[in-house]
């Protein structure tokens, strides 16, 4: 027999396919003849696994896309993702990001008005 777990996740993914919308707790427990609370301490375990992503709010469940998998591999790998900005970039090390922030101190302009021969300094 199937873990229940795989049971919730058929289930929500054949229901997701024909209905585009998630099942409700109530729905999941109904169809596999089990409880809400049962059900829901699967979804949190398939969550935990990235097999499922669950959002706040009724019918919040939906399936990762291969960008969300992308995603998870690179945060495991230790990159920092703004999916806002959409830039990917490794997080660097403390002493890289001390040297960095060195760099980011204010600069004041040194030398003649118009700018020629001017000089930076910190």
């Amino acid at each position: 027999m199937a873990s229940f777990r795989l049971l919730v996740l058929g289930f929500v993914r054949d229901y997701i396919g024909l209905m585009h919308a998630s099942p409700s707790y109530g729905e999941i427990a109904a169809e596999l003849d089990s409880s809400r609370k049962r059900v829901m301490k699967a979804v949190r375990s398939l969550e935990r696994d990235g097999l499922l992503i669950r959002a706040a709010g009724p019918r919040g469940l939906r399936l990762p896309s291969l960008r969300d998998a992308a995603i998870r591999q690179l945060r495991d790998a230790g990159f920092f993702i703004d999916e806002d900005l959409k830039i990917a970039a490794p997080v660097p090390p403390e002493s890289w990001f001390e040297r960095y922030a060195a760099h980011l101190l204010p600069v004041t302009k040194k030398g003649s008005a118009d700018g020629r021969g001017a000089r930076l300094s910190a």
